[in-house]
């Protein structure tokens, strides 16, 4: 009995160094991984920051008093994104240009807002216009068209 008692303690002495080993590869392994995660996600490895896409066409686009946004003549095709200036539109805070951007956002376009900057970027989905064969001109059209409904949104008082 007493024999059999010591194989008992001795086996499980040995799985218990077994079992340290195993957990130490294991902790170790995961402290590898894990530094690995940290350092893709920080180069944008894991984060979709280092997409394979080509970069987005990034060019300037003018608003007038009137709200009409004007593309740049000198290019036939559209751009990804475009960046306009607002100074002249003189949103009164940042609130309000934030939902002037918002209540102008749907269909193939983002608007978004900078007030620093007083700067607003107007980001279309080229795919969408591809897709039903919209042209550049015909964008432009649309975007005169909602001129006097941003103008009517911009001087309501309650926005």
């Amino acid at each position: 009995m007493r024999d059999t008692w010591i194989h008992f303690v001795r086996l499980t002495s040995f799985l218990n160094q077994f079992q340290f080993r195993i957990i130490m590869k294991i902790l170790t392994r995961i402290t590898t991984l894990l530094v690995i995660a940290i350092f893709l996600f920080s180069t944008g490895g894991l984060t979709g920051q280092a997409d394979t896409s080509p970069e987005k066409a990034v060019r300037t686009a003018t608003i007038s008093k009137d709200f009409i946004i004007q593309l740049p003549e000198n290019q036939e095709d559209l751009a990804d994104v475009y960046v306009i200036d607002i100074h002249a539109l003189s949103f009164p805070s940042k609130e309000k240009l934030e939902r002037f951007c918002q209540s102008f956002s749907f269909d193939f376009q983002t608007i978004t807002g900078d007030f620093t900057k007083q700067q607003m970027k107007l980001e279309l989905d080229l795919s969408v216009l591809r897709a039903k064969g919209i042209t550049k001109q015909q964008v432009a059209n649309y975007l005169k068209l909602g001129a006097r409904r941003m103008a009517l949104f911009f001087n309501k008082s309650d926005n």
